[in-house]
């Protein structure tokens, strides 16, 4: 149940769109989005329009939300893709029984096999390790997909990338 005015969120991407929530969303729980650097900027965007609260990646199943809300670098014929951490945070928030957003433009929608991931090397307990950028997830943990086309519930990557190309060239 959301709490009295307004939801609580869990957020990766600082690109998705929580000014519109402003109002709407009681309190912003920032996962740290490891390896990557992003979480000072958002930190530093998202507190000013709501209580932020950062935490570590590898609790993103720990707190109450009712929101997941992730961006997609792409969305392939058989996997949602984005940076490492995304399948994590949709699979707890499945799990939680919040719900799972994607934020992301429709030329992203690619009709193809997802590809293997790049993978970055960082050091864990003095030993370093080859960690994907990139998680790819199935489709069915993603809820609703917000794009320049709208909301999506189901994204067909066929039809999206037809209506992609045909308003690009046509």
């Amino acid at each position: 149940m959301p709490p009295p005015g307004g939801y609580d969120q869990l957020q990766q991407s600082r690109h998705a769109p929580l000014e519109r929530c402003r109002g709407s969303t009681e309190r912003l729980y920032l996962a740290e989005s490891r390896p990557g650097r992003e979480l000072s900027e958002a930190y530093a965007t998202y507190s000013r329009l709501v209580e932020t609260v950062p935490i570590p990646d590898s609790a993103v199943g720990a707190y109450d939300y009712d929101v997941a809300v992730a961006g997609l670098d792409g969305r392939y014929l058989d996997y949602a893709v984005n940076k490492v951490g995304t399948l994590p945070l949709f699979a707890a928030a499945k799990a939680l029984g919040a719900k799972t957003v994607a934020v992301f433009e429709s030329y992203k929608v690619v009709p193809l096999p997802a590809p293997r991931p790049p993978v970055v090397e960082v050091e864990i307990a003095g030993r370093k390790v080859e960690v994907p950028l990139f998680d790819r997830m199935p489709p069915s943990l993603v809820d609703l997909a917000v794009t320049d086309l709208g909301v999506l519930r189901e994204v067909q990557p066929r039809a999206v990338f037809s209506s992609v190309v045909e308003k690009i060239f046509i």
